[in-house]
C-alpha cells in the first residue's frame, strides 16, 4: 500500500484543533455562575480563543459586562447582545438559555477553559507555519495527531527557511545564564528591583504619576531616602520619563515645585511635548536605544494605557508589556509602567486590590516580576492613599505604606485600614447592649425592641448567645440581664 497523501488545508478547514463542547461550557458556566469568569484561567480567554465565531461574539459581551463591575446574568447579557445589534446573529435568547443546559456544572470552568485555550494554541501554531511555508504547507488535521502533524511541519519550515541547522546547534546552559545577568540587584529593597519591570496599578486620579515622580527623586540625588526610610545607595544619573497622556504640564510644576533637577528628567525625543506610543516602531526603536544609554538610571512609562492605541483586553497588550520585561531585562534597567484598575465590582474584596482588578487582558501581570497598588481603603479619610504589594515573583510582600500628597511633595506616613464592616451580628449585639444596659428586663420586651429595629429572631438569638447574656425566670415570666454579677437581682440569680 501506497503512502497516504495529506490532505490539504483547505480541505481539511473545518476539522481545525476544537472543542465546541467546551466552549459552550466555559460560557454556560459564567451564565450559572458570573463569578467563574474571575478564575485565574478563564479570565484570560479572549473572543479570539473560541473557534466558533457566535460564541467569540458572546464572550466579547460577557468581558464587557464584566468590565463595567455589575454583576451579570442571562437576561443581562441578553439585552447587553441586543443593544449592541448582535443578539438575533449570535441566535437569540434561545442560544444563552441551550448553552446553559448543555453546561453540566460551573465548578469545572477552569478545565474547560484549559480546553478551549489549548485548542486556540495549536490553531495559532497551524496559522503561523502555514502562513510561513505557503503552498508547501499540508495539515493532517483529519487522521493524523496533531502534534505529530505539527511537529512534521516545524521540521518542514526549518528545511524551508534554511533554519535546520539550529536543532543540531549547542544550546546555552543556566550557567551561560548566570554569566550575562549577574546576582540580583534592588533599587529600593523589597519594592522596585533593577532590570525588572514593575507595574504600578491604580484608579484613574488617585496619584500614581504623582508617586513615579517621588520614586524618581532617588534616582535623580534629590532624596536620599526610599518612603520606608531605607536609603538609596545606588546610581545618580538621568531618568526617561515616557509621558503618554500628555500631562507634560502638570508634571513639569510638580517637578520645579519639589526642587527636582529638571536637566536629568529626560524625554524619548526630541520634541518634549511628543507622547510615546509603544505600538510605534520608531517610538520603540528610540526607547531602546535611550534606555541602553548609561547616564539612563530609570524609566517610567505613564501609562500604559495611553501608550497603546490597540484594544487593551487582547493578547497583544500582552507582547507590549513582555517586550518592555525583555528591555528591562537585556539593559538591567529598572522600568515603571503605570497602568489603570477597573472599577470594583460585586465580587471584588473590599479591603484589598487584587490582580484580577488590573485592567485589559488579564495576561499583562505575568511579565511584571512586582506589581504595586495604589488605592484610598477609607473613603472617610481620601487624602491618605496606601502602597502595597499585590504580586512578587522575588520576595515576601513587605508591609503596606502610606501616603499623602502636599504642594510640597508627598508625605509617607502609616498605612490606612479599611473601615471594618458592620455585620447584622454586630448591629444584633449593640442593641442588646443598649437595651440591657439599665439593668435586666423581661424577655419579651427585649424582643419587640429587636423587631422593631429590624434584627430577626435567629440573629437575636446568635448574638445572646455570644455575648453570654443571663436569662433567669421570676415568676412567671423570663429575664435577660448582661453577664456582668451585679446586672442581675439577687433574686433572680438564686
Amino acid at each position: 500500500m501506497g503512502k497516504r497523501k495529506l490532505p490539504t488545508v483547505g480541505d481539511q478547514e473545518a476539522t481545525r484543533p476544537h472543542n465546541e463542547d467546551a466552549e459552550r461550557a466555559v460560557i454556560g458556566a459564567c451564565l450559572i455562575d458570573g463569578a467563574a469568569i474571575a478564575r485565574p484561567l478563564t479570565s484570560q480567554l479572549t473572543p479570539g480563543d473560541f473557534y466558533h465565531s457566535t460564541y467569540g461574539m458572546i464572550w466579547q459581551g460577557l468581558l464587557e459586562l464584566c468590565e463595567t463591575g455589575k454583576p451579570f446574568d442571562q437576561v443581562v447579557l441578553t439585552d447587553h447582545l441586543d443593544r449592541k445589534g448582535v443578539l438575533e446573529e449570535i441566535g437569540g435568547a434561545a442560544k444563552l438559555t441551550e448553552l446553559i443546559g448543555a453546561t453540566p456544572t460551573a465548578l469545572n470552568v477552569e478545565h474547560y477553559s484549559e480546553i478551549v485555550h489549548r485548542c486556540a494554541g495549536r490553531r495559532r501554531i497551524m496559522a503561523f507555519l502555514e502562513k510561513e511555508l505557503g503552498d508547501q504547507a499540508q495539515g493532517a488535521y483529519a487522521d493524523v495527531d496533531p502534534d505529530i502533524q505539527r511537529q512534521w511541519m516545524i521540521e518542514k519550515l526549518l528545511r524551508v527557511k534554511g533554519l535546520d541547522a539550529f536543532a543540531t546547534a549547542e544550546p546555552s546552559t543556566w550557567a551561560d545564564l548566570d554569566a550575562v545577568i549577574g546576582p540580583m540587584e534592588w533599587c529600593w529593597r523589597g519594592w522596585l528591583p533593577k532590570g525588572y519591570l514593575t507595574l504600578l496599578v491604580g484608579e484613574p486620579g488617585v496619584g500614581k504619576s504623582i508617586l513615579a515622580l517621588r520614586l524618581c527623586a532617588a534616582f535623580l540625588g534629590a532624596s536620599e531616602l526610599w518612603p520606608d526610610s531605607e536609603r538609596y545607595e545606588g546610581e545618580i544619573g538621568k531618568v526617561l520619563w515616557c509621558e503618554a497622556e500628555a500631562a507634560q504640564p502638570l508634571n513639569l510644576e510638580r517637578a520645579k515645585s519639589w526642587g527636582l533637577p529638571l536637566d536629568r528628567l529626560v524625554f524619548p525625543f526630541e520634541d518634549p511635548m511628543r507622547d510615546i506610543q509603544l505600538d510605534n516602531p520608531e517610538h520603540r526603536r528610540a526607547l531602546t536605544a535611550l534606555v541602553r544609554r548609561e547616564d539612563i538610571v530609570f524609566v517610567v512609562i505613564d501609562s500604559f494605557s495611553g501608550a497603546r492605541k490597540g484594544d487593551e483586553n487582547s493578547s497583544e497588550a500582552l507582547a507590549t508589556v513582555h517586550w518592555i520585561a525583555e528591555l528591562a531585562r537585556d539593559s538591567g534597567r529598572p522600568i515603571l509602567i503605570t497602568h489603570h484598575l477597573r472599577k470594583q465590582g460585586l465580587l471584588d474584596a473590599d479591603d484589598r486590590v487584587s490582580l484580577a482588578r488590573v485592567r485589559g487582558y488579564s495576561g499583562i501581570v505575568q511579565p511584571a516580576r512586582i506589581v504595586l497598588a495604589l488605592d484610598t481603603p477609607d473613603p472617610m479619610d481620601e487624602d491618605t492613599r496606601r502602597l502595597s504589594m499585590i504580586k512578587s515573583n522575588l520576595g515576601r510582600f513587605p508591609e503596606p505604606l502610606g501616603l499623602q500628597v502636599t504642594d510640597a511633595g508627598v508625605i509617607f506616613c502609616d498605612a490606612p485600614e479599611p473601615p471594618k464592616r458592620h455585620s447584622a451580628l454586630d448591629e444584633a449585639k449593640e442593641a442588646i447592649r443598649d437595651i440591657l444596659e439599665s439593668g435586666p428586663i423581661p424577655s419579651g420586651d427585649v424582643q419587640n425592641e429587636l423587631d422593631a429595629r429590624g434584627i430577626s429572631r435567629n440573629t437575636g438569638n446568635r448574638a445572646k448567645r455570644e455575648l453570654g447574656v443571663v436569662s433567669r425566670k421570676e415568676g412567671k415570666t423570663w429575664h435577660w440581664g448582661l453577664p456582668s454579677g451585679d446586672t442581675l437581682p439577687p433574686q433572680l440569680l438564686e
